[in-house]
Order: structure tokens, then C-alpha cells, then sequence
């Protein structure tokens, strides 16, 4: 009897073992397919529109209605990326790999619920 119940725990450790095996496997698996994603929405942005964003840039990515509307959400420091200036240069400028990276943030966020009276 004892012998019996000695067997079927082993049977179980293994099993338990290879769905462990199984798990780890999955998540590796899926973690290389982020790093795809992640990798090819950044090749997508800067084939789209280089290693440097403009403010007109920056606008159309974010769905900003205009450029005026861009700069006063860097003023009061809510634009999702930081704006740079270049010496003897005009304008402002956003990094591909920021705006990436804000749009990755964006997807792994909870999206928004809205109540429904607001509907």
C-alpha cells in the first residue's frame, strides 16, 4: 500500500514537474513575442517618421487637433514623451524610441471605464 502511494507521488512530482516546464516555456514564448511587437512598432516609427519626431509629428501621433495644442500640454508637463531643442535650431523635437515606448505604456495600461451616464 505504502509502496502504491509512493509511485503515485512520484508520477505526480513529474507531471507537477512538466506543467511547471510547460508554464515557463509559455512565458518565455511570450515574452520574446512582446520584444517583436515592441521591436516592430519601433521599426514602424522610425520607417514612418525617422529617429526625430516634430511637433507636427508628435501632434498626429497623438491625436492632438494642433501643434499649439502639443506645446501646451508640454508646458503644464502632461505630453506622454519630453520635447528636446537642439542648439542653432528651431523647434522642438521627440525621440522615436520615447514615442515607442508611450505607446507601449499606453497598451499595457487598464483601459478606461466610463460610467454608464456618460454613454
Amino acid at each position: 500500500m505504502i509502496e502504491n502511494s509512493g509511485k503515485q507521488y512520484m508520477r505526480f512530482k513529474y507531471t507537477l514537474s512538466g506543467m511547471f516546464d510547460a508554464i515557463r516555456i509559455m512565458t518565455i514564448q511570450q515574452q520574446m513575442i512582446e520584444q517583436d511587437e515592441k521591436k516592430n512598432k519601433l521599426e514602424f516609427f522610425i520607417k514612418k517618421y525617422g529617429m526625430l519626431l516634430t511637433l507636427e509629428d508628435v501632434a498626429e501621433v497623438f491625436k492632438f487637433k494642433t501643434i499649439g495644442a502639443v506645446r501646451k500640454a508640454h508646458a503644464r508637463g502632461v505630453l506622454p514623451v519630453n520635447l528636446y531643442r537642439f542648439p542653432n535650431k528651431t523647434g522642438f523635437y521627440a525621440k522615436v524610441e520615447d514615442i515607442s515606448e508611450s505607446i507601449e505604456k499606453m497598451e499595457m495600461s487598464k483601459p478606461v471605464q466610463t460610467s454608464p451616464k456618460n454613454r
